[in-house]
């Protein structure tokens, strides 16, 4: 059996990150260090994560971090480019001060979406990380087509945790509870119904989230 290289993905990853910072972001976007790390390091079930100033050269230059989760490395070509695309979107508006998340980088807000949607991404909405759920654009999807990508991503990081088979190994869940959120940026907070409060922020009324019983997430 052919040992596994991943020199070839991380070579590919930062051709297409090239090519993408060309056609989409005018060649503006700083290099970034594209690495392969588990998702839990992320925090949670990631597909991929951007982070500032995780590198530094020995002249004391510091440079952005592009993880591609490993466990999704075999995900279909459009949606692994598009993941890349989104972090590299995140890039863009560190570098351009616009402040497109919330939440300890989590919730993402309408600022990201336009952003997002200007290079090619489909951009819909989850209750918890806001404007985050990324698909591509069929410009986006012909667009991958003529990167003509390599046929590299063949192996991914095994995570025990989907063979489980017992009701012991299986994630605990908690009932979601109602919160209030800023509907431009994100910002939530607890508080009982009724409450008239505003985002010293944006200027916008705080809106009322009630979760359904059958609302649940993963701890």
């Amino acid at each position: 059996m052919k040992t596994a290289e991943l020199a070839p993905i991380y070579g590919e990853l930062a051709r297409v990150y090239d090519c993408l910072n060309k056609d989409f972001y005018e060649g503006k976007l700083p290099s970034a260090i594209i690495t392969l790390q588990s998702q839990s390091a992320g925090g949670g079930h990631v597909y991929g994560w951007a982070s500032k100033d995780r590198w530094i050269d020995i002249d004391g230059n510091k440079y952005y971090e592009l993880n591609i989760s490993a466990e999704y490395l075999t995900r279909d070509i459009y949606n692994l480019i598009s993941t890349l695309n989104h972090e590299m979107v995140h890039i863009y508006c560190w570098e351009n001060g616009i402040k497109d998340t919330s939440n300890n980088y989590r919730y993402h807000n309408k600022r990201f979406k336009t952003e997002a949607e200007k290079r090619g991404l489909v951009i819909d909405k989850a209750p918890t990380v806001g404007f985050s759920v990324t698909s591509p654009s069929d410009t986006f999807i012909e667009y991958i087509d003529k990167l003509d990508i390599g046929d590299v991503f063949k192996v991914s990081r095994f995570d025990p945790s989907t063979a489980a088979d017992s009701e012991s190994d299986k994630p605990k869940k908690r009932k979601k509870r109602p919160f209030y959120e800023c509907p431009e940026c994100g910002t939530t907070l607890r508080g009982k119904p009724g409450l008239k409060i505003l985002c010293g922020e944006c200027e916008c009324a705080f809106e009322y989230k009630e979760f359904n019983e059958g609302d649940e997430d993963e701890v």
